[in-house]
């Protein structure tokens, strides 16, 4: 359970960047 946390806070943190996207896009694109 905990190693799929952190792959899902790791993907949630890298995808910004993979897009060159800011940190804070992320909380837009979720709503």
């Amino acid at each position: 359970m905990i190693s799929a946390i952190l792959i899902i806070l790791v993907v949630y943190f890298l995808m910004p960047f993979a897009l060159g996207i800011d940190i804070n896009e992320p909380l837009k694109l979720v709503k």
